[in-house]
């Protein structure tokens, strides 16, 4: 692991071996998988965000992961992944105590397997991605994009917008939107673009941060990927120490 660090950001990025096991009893995914792999990461963070990292305000966080596994190498399988992913929040107006805070969050993941060993298909389920839940497209329950097999490939992008010091209790109203879209294929998305959109409330209780999200998730375009959810529904979403 090597760190980096100076008055305005620091940066950390490391690079090791894992090994892994894992135990199917009901869902998509091999029953029994064994396989080790080279995971390397790369992460940036402004300090600004990093000493604000329960009441976060404004502040910029990059980060990079990339995992291969190889057959034969104390592994079952072979596979690829890289994951980038960050957020940014800005200080409307750069007022002190801040009043509107504006976030934005994203992520892209793709995964590689090679159909002469499986494919995608023969991965456990730790390696497989989805879309859905308090953490991207919150108009969808927990892992329900595109389905119970996940996709090879994700794309999300998130915006937020909080108003701070306006109620009382320390109480804090939120309006969300959320695109994602997943893909059948290594490096490629299909349709359907889901989308969600609601309000919200962020609670700073005095034993920490409740969040809660009431979004209608929906979907526009052909779906091509297998199991796809592609109707309008509302989701409610109630969360203990996250932060956007």
């Amino acid at each position: 692991t090597i760190t980096w660090d100076n008055q305005n950001f620091g940066a950390v990025a490391g690079i090791g071996p894992t090994l892994n096991g894992t135990l199917t009893y009901r869902g998509e995914g091999r029953p029994k998988t064994f396989y080790s792999t080279i995971k390397g990461f790369v992460r940036w963070i402004e300090h600004e965000l990093e000493l604000n990292y329960g009441d976060p305000k404004s502040g910029l966080e990059f980060r990079i992961q990339a995992e291969a596994s190889e057959y034969g190498v104390l592994s079952e399988i072979t596979a690829r992944s890289v994951n980038v992913d960050g957020r940014y929040l800005w200080n409307i107006g750069d007022l002190s105590p801040a009043t509107f805070i504006l976030g934005f969050r994203w992520r892209l993941s793709t995964t590689f397997a090679p159909d002469d060993l499986g494919g995608y298909n023969a991965l456990p389920a730790s390696l497989r991605t989805f879309l859905g839940g308090s953490s991207d497209v919150r108009g969808y329950a927990l892992k329900e994009i595109p389905g119970a097999g996940g996709a090879p490939t994700l794309a999300y992008l998130g915006t937020e917008m909080r108003v701070a010091e306006v109620l009382p209790w320390g109480l804090q109203p939120i309006a969300l939107l959320d695109i994602g879209r997943a893909g059948s294929e290594t490096l490629w998305l299909n349709s359907p673009t889901y989308f969600s959109a609601g309000p919200g409330l962020r609670w700073a209780s005095p034993v920490g941060v409740f969040r809660a999200t009431l979004a209608r998730g929906w979907a526009s375009g052909r779906p091509s990927v297998a199991s796809q959810r592609n109707y309008s529904q509302w989701q409610f979403l109630l969360g203990y120490g996250e932060e956007f």
